[in-house]
């Protein structure tokens, strides 16, 4: 039988796992957009604040990415 702590720690990650996973598939970035850092991979912060992140594009054909809560911008990308 398994000790309690290991048990709630394995709750834990799994819920982080099943979060994470929610979060990235009904967001409606794609993976690549919800790297707003550039690092390469996206964190859960990331997948968190990409689920209430729209995007719109400018005048002068860039990509700005704003919050759905407040309309500020959150990241403008040119390409």
């Amino acid at each position: 039988m398994k000790p309690p702590i290991v048990k709630a720690i394995s709750f834990i990650a799994l819920l982080y796992i099943f979060l994470y996973g929610l979060f990235v598939y009904f967001s409606i970035l794609e993976y690549q957009e919800m790297d707003f850092n550039k690092n390469g991979w996206v964190e859960f912060s990331e997948a968190l604040k990409a689920i209430n992140t729209s995007k719109r594009k400018t005048p002068n054909n860039c990509t700005e990415y704003y919050s759905l809560k407040d309309g500020l911008t959150i990241l403008i990308d040119c390409d």
